[in-house]
């Protein structure tokens, strides 16, 4: 809203006199706490149990779409947007390349590009293979049921996360907070974890963690 009020002041015959949404308007107190939250142990448990026995061979973004989020921390979009020539292989390491591309109507939040590095356990539940598959059949974009939508949103995503939320509601919880978001939410709590753990190990000496060839995706010398 603040967006489209400084469009209108900006005009060379102003539409409006001020920017009502320019003096720092924050959502009202207890807004936050109808963010969504993570799956427990249990819930993820059964979700994956749910993911393998209703794949479907036709629908396949409706197993990978939350599996890649999962073990990655993407967005829905970001991966229901991915094109095959998207992944990539820098010394001997596969991963996302997610980045913005007009021609494709791919986007990223804040315009920030970024690269993934794609998770042991995509690759043993056969992920690169079924990218290979899409290559071998000339397919350029990944998942060919996520298709791009001019509105509402501008997403190739909003058709999946659409049914995506409805089969959590269906088969682990009617919560509102748990939603198809939740898995980048325990994506990030377990890097939390993880950091921390790794932290304390090496205040206290007993390890040291060698970053090795995950080097080339960090920005740093």
């Amino acid at each position: 809203m603040s967006a489209v009020f400084n469009h209108a002041l900006e005009r060379k015959r102003k539409l409006v006199e001020f920017n009502p949404f320019s003096t720092g308007l924050r959502l009202p107190i207890g807004k936050a706490s109808e963010q969504s939250r993570c799956f427990s142990d249990e819930e993820l448990q059964k979700y994956i149990e749910v993911l393998a026995e209703e794949y479907n061979p036709d629908e396949p973004e409706m197993t990978w779409l939350p599996l890649i989020m999962m073990y990655s921390g993407m967005r829905c979009n970001e991966v229901a947007q991915l094109y095959s020539d998207d992944l990539q292989e820098i010394e001997g390491l596969s991963f996302f390349r997610i980045c913005m591309n007009v021609e494709r109507n791919q986007r990223v939040k804040s315009s920030v590009a970024r690269d993934v590095p794609i998770h042991n356990t995509l690759k043993e539940l056969g992920f690169m293979q079924y990218v290979e598959k899409m290559r071998q059949a000339g397919e350029k974009q990944l998942f060919l049921n996520c298709r791009y939508q001019a509105s509402p949103g501008y997403y190739y995503s909003n058709n999946m996360s659409t049914r995506l939320n409805a089969s959590i509601n269906l088969h682990i919880a009617e919560d509102k907070k748990l939603r198809l978001y939740s898995m980048r939410k325990n994506f990030r709590s377990s890097l939390d974890n993880i950091f921390t753990e790794k932290a304390v190990a090496a205040v206290e000496g007993r390890e040291t963690t060698d970053l090795g060839a995950y080097q080339i995706f960090l920005n740093v010398p």
